[in-house]
């Protein structure tokens, strides 16, 4: 592979990591610099696969390194080998079995059934580890689902993130599935904590940026993952809702600069303006401090990601219309489930991360000319687990 072919991106030197089980901090442990290395790239529409993508909404990295890929424009499934050869369509477009109209998510069981999230016909669909349909469970229809939604567990259960008709915003409800049997029941409703603060017209508000409303993920055995942002603290719980748990590591707050801010303003009022040209900012003004974490999630093998908010910067040249020209670092922090430390990472700016599994990482892409790529990238660090490489 030539230089060209190859992206290294170093992560911070020398990171500070901390975590603590229960209340108890452990002592901090510095950790080394890691990189991540550009191993392939699909959806180009080269000579050796036609595949190119309209708008990439999810991949996950199957047990033996190879990659699914939900294409939301086509619609389309599309499944390449550990090297990025492209190895077929997985279902098609419609309503029969195995078929599905607006698929979204999709997530890997250990047993390497494939599970896919397809709002449109209000269900799950399952496929073998040969892509072949097998089952689907159906979705209660008096609630709506949100983006980036579907969480699994190494139960054979499923989740689905959902937003009740009447709820507020950032306020959702989850859903279990029974695979198996095909039951469904509401394990949990989010939040139990203030209303996130809103700006707006009555009629269309957003979230407020840099509130610190809560992020949360579902853990491999049915538990949760869960944090305020306002501190870097992440409690882990099981699956009754008892604290097992808690990583916690000092930080230095990130600063919202004033032109970061009036960039934030700007777009979105930009764009609520296209849905009503009077909609004026109403409410309290953008932080001038960041929360601590700006998100939390689970990786494909279980264990911990977070990424903390950090210092924005301004990306050069003038912004495209209703784009943000403030740029935060793409910095990765990685635990075990116990909350030990395992890492930290760097992924490049233009990337968007959609999953981590062993020492791959899968992101999307968006090219100069617009095109949809997405990559895959080797962690380049001995001290993480290489069950796929």
């Amino acid at each position: 592979m030539s230089g060209a072919d190859r992206a290294r991106v170093a992560a911070a030197t020398c990171l500070v990591l901390g975590a603590g089980c229960g209340h108890d901090t452990e002592p901090l442990a510095s950790l080394p610099e890691r990189e991540v290395e550009l191993v392939f790239t699909v959806g180009t529409g080269t000579s050796d696969t036609s595949i190119v993508f309209g708008m990439v909404n999810d991949a996950e990295i199957l047990a033996d390194a190879s990659i699914v890929v939900i294409d939301a424009m086509s619609p389309a499934i599309q499944w390449f080998d550990s090297s990025g050869v492209w190895q077929g369509r997985i279902g098609r477009d419609g309503s029969g079995p195995g078929e599905y109209r607006t698929p979204t998510d999709v997530a890997a069981l250990d047993d390497g059934r494939v599970v896919v999230w397809d709002p449109g016909n209000a269900r799950l669909n399952l496929y073998g580890g040969d892509g072949l349909p097998l089952e689907t469970v159906a979705m209660p229809t008096n609630t709506v689902s949100a983006t980036r939604a579907l969480f699994v567990d190494r139960r054979g259960r499923a989740y689905i993130r959902i937003q009740p008709h009447g709820a507020t915003p950032g306020e959702f409800g989850l859903l279990q599935f029974e695979l198996a049997t095909g039951a469904v029941d509401t394990v949990r409703l989010f939040p139990d904590h203030a209303p996130a603060p809103l700006v707006g017209d009555p009629r269309f508000e957003v979230i407020l940026p840099f509130a610190p409303t809560p992020t949360w993920s579902v853990l491999p055995d049915g538990g949760f993952i869960a944090s305020e942002r306002t501190e870097y603290v992440v409690r882990m719980t099981d699956d009754a809702g008892n604290e097992v748990a808690t990583i916690r590591q000092p930080y230095t707050p990130a600063a919202v600069e004033p032109e970061e801010a009036a960039a934030f303003r700007d777009a979105i009022t930009s764009v609520m303006r296209r849905r009503e040209a009077g909609w004026r900012w109403r409410g309290p003004d953008i932080p001038s401090v960041k929360p601590a974490i700006r998100s939390v999630s689970v990786t494909s093998d279980g264990r911990i990601l977070v990424r903390p908010h950090v210092q924005a910067v301004r990306a050069p040249g003038d912004p495209a219309p209703n784009r943000l020209n403030w740029v935060e670092p793409q910095i990765y922090h990685l635990y075990e489930v116990d909350g030990t430390p395992v890492g930290a990472f760097r992924l490049p700016d233009s990337t968007v991360l959609l999953r981590v599994r062993g020492n791959r990482v899968v992101a999307r892409r968006e090219r100069a000319n617009g095109e949809i790529v997405v990559d895959v990238y080797r962690l380049q660090d001995p001290v993480l687990r290489s069950d796929a490489r």
